[in-house]
């Protein structure tokens, strides 16, 4: 029977607002939590290497190893110290040290650095051994040596010291002869004492070298010494030297055009070559170019620099004072000639080189030199090199993005750093600053996993062997274990180094970047 039932609950529409204001407010208090950053400001943390399983700890040298078993040393905590963009900003301002900046050419360093931390100004980078030297503008430093690591990098020595190098006069023995390998320190390379003063002068060889010394690749060998000759005898004194021939009367310049000219007797011709170049002085064939016109044949054969269409041709020569020059007139550099011009360039671009032969710049066909000052298109980096380049970058936008946070160790109070080279510790994170600076700033994962920055050296944080025997050592270098050859081609002189680490390759292997660089922050307390 249905009229004994009891009628349904009514559910009132301030029920039902209620009920959806608790889901909301749910919603949001959850997507608030899954947002929260799992590290903040003032919290004491401890890092745990996902290679390794231990912990970061500071060791009895000032490094941070991964050796600690437990978060619960005070060797292996740290409390974050927030950073703000502002803050850091400051630090790169801030003069490290009065560094040498000019070499003993007398150009300026340019402060740029490889993929090892090297060059920024004058220093001896590679070893105590080597001279002193820094990057310098292969532009405007014309006296600059180009690097053998780096093709499209200079460099200048900053020390008139020429160093110790042993006594000369010296030679390989038969069949031993420098194979031109060269040591960490830069030895060997040639007969030299290289070590120490007193030292027979020596060399590395090759391995068919009977008796020498040494390993496969790094094998060495004594020189021998060459018989000094008797010293010549003094040259007689040279004659007086003739009377200088009188000076030829200058030759008169008649202006032509936009303030160059002619000699008088080869004044331009009128004549004009099917691209429309030639009928008066200007610079046809590329921007910059020195200015040029055709002649006619009463022009002296003595005065022409060519010929071209059945043409002769004479360069101009700028003319001083003229009108034209005072009233500022440029060359032209568009109209029909222009256009003409760039389609000579852009066919003479499309010609077939043939096999093996170097492609050569279109100004090898030119009639007359560029002017001063206006060079070809500088050479672009080598591949390896603008690789680096382009991976340090994108490094660098991805610290942008994330919180900056400097690390104080609960052990002795004292910041943890990663310096650039010379520094003693190079590339290796250490904990004895007692101020902040450039050196102590960290982009850290806000998740609490995955990889540290430092912005002291920009380059991610890793680890590596650094001494056998003891705890892997946070660093931003790789290799992680370095075995560098004992003696190499001065070319391939950076496999004695480590380079900054600045990108993360993937490998499958058991020293995967992807996994030696990725860490992880376990918060202990928060204040």
């Amino acid at each position: 029977d249905m009229a004994g039932d009891e009628p349904p609950p009514v559910v009132t529409n301030a029920k039902r607002g209620a009920a959806l204001a608790a889901v909301v407010l749910l919603f949001i208090a959850g997507v608030t939590l899954a947002f929260r950053p799992v590290i903040q400001d003032g919290d004491t943390i401890a890092i745990r290497s996902v290679h390794t399983g231990k912990y970061l700890a500071l060791g009895s040298d000032g490094k941070l190893r991964a050796s600690a078993a437990t978060s619960s040393l005070p060797a292996a905590r740290f409390r974050l110290v927030a950073l703000t963009k502002t803050t850091v900003a400051t630090f790169r301002k801030r003069p490290v040290a009065p560094l040498k900046e000019h070499g003993k050419l007398g150009c300026d360093c340019t402060g740029e650095t490889d993929e090892h931390g090297f060059g920024r100004y004058c220093h001896n980078w590679e070893s105590e051994f080597h001279r002193p030297w820094c990057y310098v503008n292969g532009t405007s430093c014309k006296q600059g040596l180009r690097s053998k690591r780096h093709s499209s990098r200079h460099l200048q020595v900053c020390s008139q010291e020429e160093g110790y190098l042993g006594p000369e006069g010296w030679e390989p023995a038969a069949g031993c002869a420098c194979s031109g390998r060269e040591s960490v320190h830069g030895f060997g390379g040639f007969c030299r004492g290289w070590e120490f003063v007193g030292q027979t002068p020596w060399c590395y060889t090759n391995n068919d070298c009977p008796d020498a010394t040494g390993p496969e690749g790094a094998k060495y060998k004594d020189c021998i010494q060459l018989a000094q000759p008797p010293p010549p005898p003094s040259p007689p004194p040279p004659p007086p030297a003739p009377p200088p021939p009188p000076s030829p009367p200058p030759v008169k310049i008649v202006e032509s055009k936009g303030g160059w000219g002619t000699p008088e007797q080869c004044p331009c011709s009128g004549w004009s070559s099917k691209h429309g170049f030639g009928s008066y002085c200007k610079g046809w064939e590329l921007e910059g170019q020195t200015p040029w016109c055709y002649v006619t044949e009463a022009c002296p054969t003595t005065m022409t620099a060519g010929g071209s269409f059945a043409h002769r041709y004479i360069q101009c020569t700028e003319v001083q004072n003229t009108l034209s020059k005072l009233l500022g007139r440029r060359l032209q550099s568009n109209g029909p000639a222009a256009t003409a011009r760039s389609k000579l360039l852009n066919a003479s671009a499309k010609k077939p080189k043939a096999p093996g032969k170097p492609v050569k710049h279109a100004t090898a066909r030119l009639k007359t030199p560029l002017l001063p000052g206006k060079g070809v298109p500088k050479k672009r980096p080598v591949r390896h090199e603008a690789s680096w380049a382009a991976a340090k970058s994108l490094l660098l936008r991805k610290a942008d993005r994330l919180p900056l946070y400097a690390l104080q160790s609960t052990e002795n109070g004292r910041f943890v750093d990663v310096d650039p080279p010379p520094d003693k510790f190079a590339l290796f994170a250490h904990a004895d600053s007692t101020s902040l600076s450039l050196s102590s700033v960290f982009a850290l994962p806000s998740s609490g996993r995955g990889n540290l920055i430092s912005l002291g050296t920009e380059a991610y944080v890793s680890l590596c062997q650094d001494n056998v025997g003891l705890e892997w050592a946070a660093c931003t270098a790789t290799p992680p274990i370095l075995k560098a050859p004992r003696a190499i081609e001065p070319s391939l002189a950076s496999a004695h180094h480590r380079k900054l680490l600045v990108h993360l390759p993937y490998s499958g292997s058991a020293l995967s970047m992807q996994k030696v660089a990725a860490f992880e922050l376990v918060r202990l307390s928060r204040t």
